[in-house]
């Protein structure tokens, strides 16, 4: 079963453009990962620092390989978000 997935995330005043930066940074190589179907970092054009991840994966086991992967990386960006982010799994059958 496929897997969708959607972050909302708002950078600290100020920090959206670094924030975007590594997200373009990253990207092309998430998207070669096995079970990656889509991987896509969008921002806001009415709040410049208000960005929306969208993620497709082929399951749930290509996911939790792509965390892991994150994880041992040691990818980290808490320093250029504000707060939280919030994230919806949607699951496609």
């Amino acid at each position: 079963m496929a897997i969708w997935m959607n972050v909302f995330i708002e950078a600290k005043e100020g920090r959206g453009n670094e924030l975007a930066q590594s997200y373009a940074e990253r990207c092309p190589d998430i998207r070669n990962e096995p079970g990656c179907n889509q991987f896509e970092f969008y921002r806001s054009i009415e709040r410049p620092d208000f960005f929306i991840l969208h993620e497709e994966w082929a399951d749930e086991a290509a996911l939790d390989a792509h965390r892991l992967l994150t994880q041992q990386q040691g990818v980290d960006t808490s320093h250029l978000r504000k707060g939280t982010h919030h994230r919806e799994y949607i699951s496609v059958s």
